[in-house]
């Protein structure tokens, strides 16, 4: 731990905030822009708030903008942590600075100023003349705010520079993109990025705190990764989030049965693009099993149909869903045998927002816990109790579901919009197949059966070896 001097009393910084609060201040540099990334609680919001009000501090007369995607996230988050900074430092307000609702404007007492604004139109932050700004929670904004910033960046009362505090959102966001890919020709402008982690935060929660967030988010999954770790591990706009290929694909003996009582498949027809079959069961508890899959190009009818049917023959399936998208393939595979081959009955996208769309019944049953009666003490001496809770497998042969599932991810969102919440349109046929599953299994036992039949049944522990 180290302490900042450039203000009128010292403030306690930790780990990045020893760089990021301080780089290019008392030593200024101009064109200086750079990014905090940092899972929840680290602390890159109070170090863009140190950082904004030792700038002011240090150059009296600057001018700059502070900025959030939301106006209550400027006024709860952003500007409450200016203030408590100045606090923290002996400033008293009204004393040592003034704040104007109306113009949302910040004013020291050696003249430095700053505005808040939201993010959401980036036109209306053109034509500012400004020495430096801060963008808070700035993967939420559009890169056309961040572009305006930096082209308001015309100087004066100090350097021209500019920082960004942010949970990341992904590879493919563009402010991965700016800090980690661009190669920025112009030698004036200079781009550093400093990582976060919520554990390393000496004033956060606590390790308690900390232990409950890796319960949510699951340990070593891509969402703890980016919400705690501060890493850009996952896709923009990933729409399964809590995957985690650690908990969720396990070898097949060690699944609580390996003969689950309900088993169907999913189909996505395809020529050019594949023809793609998801194998699903269900066990009397409502736990999915993603069991088998093929996937493959330039299928005939005759080879679609030879495997649907040697499929049926090793796991018993009961139905085909297949995809709606042309009635007339459906009509050939049953042509050719696989008479129980049948339409879905939607086909409903959906988000996880709508429990009742497809993408709404994969992810509850991804997200599954299985609540077990009291009678399962002898079975948890068997069985790992956290998998036996489990509600969700995959065997480590699908390796075209892993695949997708990491890459499904939601429409990319325009430079100058808010995101979409619709899934991108490609390499998602075996993701199509598991849609096509969850809404018949759905049909065939909701959630709410299950319960209602877990608890008129006691759970064996033969079901562990397959029964």
């Amino acid at each position: 731990m180290t302490t900042a001097t450039s203000v009128r009393k010292p403030v306690k910084i930790f780990g990045f905030q020893e760089e990021f609060c301080t780089h290019g201040l008392e030593e200024p540099i101009e064109y200086l822009i750079l990014l905090a990334h940092g899972g929840r609680f680290s602390g890159k919001t109070m170090g863009g708030a140190i950082r904004t009000g030792s700038y002011m501090i240090q150059y009296p007369g600057s001018f700059g903008i502070v900025t959030a995607p939301t106006n209550d996230l400027v006024r709860d988050v952003a500007r409450k942590a200016v203030f408590d900074f100045f606090e923290s430092v002996g400033m008293q307000p009204g004393v040592h600075f003034d704040y104007n609702e109306t113009k949302r404007e910040l004013s020291l007492f050696n003249g430095s100023k700053a505005i808040f604004r939201t993010t959401e139109d980036p036109d209306l932050l053109r034509g500012l003349r400004i020495q430096f700004f801060w963008m808070d929670e700035g993967a939420l904004s559009p890169r056309d705010a961040f572009v305006n910033l930096v082209a308001n960046l015309t100087g004066g009362k100090g350097p021209r520079q500019g920082w960004i505090t942010t949970t990341p959102r992904g590879r493919n966001h563009w402010l991965y993109k700016t800090f980690y890919v661009d190669n920025h020709e112009d030698p004036e402008y200079h781009y550093i990025a400093y990582p976060a982690k919520t554990r390393d935060n000496i004033f956060g929660g606590g390790e308690e705190h900390y232990q409950q967030l890796i319960k949510l988010y699951g340990e070593n999954s891509p969402v703890a990764r980016q919400e705690l770790g501060g890493d850009f591990v996952m896709l923009e706009g990933l729409v399964y989030p809590m995957w985690d290929v650690e908990k969720f694909i396990i070898s097949e003996d060690k699944w609580p049965t390996t003969k689950p009582n309900i088993v169907v498949g999913g189909i996505d027809f395809g020529w050019t693009n594949p023809f793609a079959i998801l194998i699903e069961g269900m066990d009397k508890l409502g736990r999915r099993y993603i069991i088998d899959e093929y996937y493959k190009s330039h299928c005939s009818d005759s080879e679609m149909a030879q495997i649907c049917n040697i499929f049926s023959r090793k796991y018993n399936v009961m139905a085909y869903v297949c995809d709606t998208e042309d009635p007339a393939a459906i009509h050939r595979l049953r042509m050719h045998g696989v008479t129980n081959a049948i339409p879905a009955r939607k086909k409903i996208v959906g988000s996880m927002l709508n429990p009742g769309s497809g993408i709404g019944l994969c992810a509850t049953a991804l997200s599954r816990i299985i609540s077990l009666p009291a009678e399962t003490e002898l079975i948890a001496q068997i069985r790992d109790e956290s998998i036996v809770k489990q509600g969700f497998f995959v065997s480590p042969k699908c390796r075209h579901f892993k695949k997708e599932i990491e890459s499904y991810i939601m429409v990319e969102n325009k430079d100058s919009k808010n995101e979409s919440e619709r899934p991108r349109d490609k390499d998602d046929h075996i993701m199509s197949c598991w849609r096509y599953a969850e809404t018949y299994l759905k049909r065939l036992m909701p959630y709410e059966a299950m319960e209602q039949v877990r608890q008129r049944n006691m759970y064996y522990p033969t079901s562990f070896v397959g029964n």
